[in-house]
């Protein structure tokens, strides 16, 4: 597991104090020094929360240990700006099985020529009308043949994020994962990826 997931986990399974409905008064000053406080132990809904992601990410794990990794990804950003290795994305492609055809270390601008000559044969983004209609990806044969885009441009459900801050963190992950693999994480709706 990389990096970046085992900390995300790792927050979710010690959560901050829980919320109270009314502000805490902050004690006067003291000539006395006070102990140092320790922290609040995790909630049970945090620890809970979290063995349900652990026991998610285990699925998505033990399942890809069976596949063999033969698609290469890219994420598309209007400026071009891209995930690389080293970042929560590349974590969840590797976890995938996904090879990124951004090798550069964290986030950084990838060139259009550079993405049209590696071709890839999965695109995730915001929208579709952001890789069609764009000029320099009309090269790209997953959008010359209309047929394609359904199976090849990924776009996450609204409400679901990659952020490790998003509750829905875990749903865009296997989401992902069904659209990648729709014969082995999900019903093959007809908008997978295929080959």
């Amino acid at each position: 597991m990389g990096l970046a997931l085992t900390l995300f986990l790792l927050l979710a399974a010690c959560g901050g104090p829980e919320p109270t409905a009314t502000p805490t008064p902050t004690p006067e000053p003291t000539a006395t020094p006070t102990p140092t406080a320790t922290p609040p132990p995790p909630r049970m809904g945090d620890m809970d929360m979290a063995s349900g992601l652990d026991a998610r990410l285990d699925a998505i794990r033990t399942t890809m240990e069976t596949l063999e990794p033969v698609w290469t990804v890219y994420v598309h950003s209007e400026d071009w700006v891209t995930p690389g290795s080293n970042t929560l994305m590349n974590d969840i492609f590797e976890l995938l099985k996904l090879d990124n055809i951004a090798t550069h270390d964290g986030y950084r601008e990838l060139s259009p020529e550079v993405v049209v000559a590696l071709e890839p044969d999965i695109i995730i983004t915001d929208s579709v009308m952001s890789v069609i209609s764009d000029p320099e990806l009309s090269e790209l044969h997953l959008v010359q043949d209309v047929s394609h885009i359904d199976h090849h441009i990924f776009v996450l459900s609204e409400g679901y994020s990659f952020s490790p801050d998003s509750d829905h963190f875990m749903d865009a992950v296997e989401e992902l994962a069904a659209f990648v693999y729709p014969d082995v994480f999900g019903e093959d709706d007809g908008h997978g990826h295929s080959h």
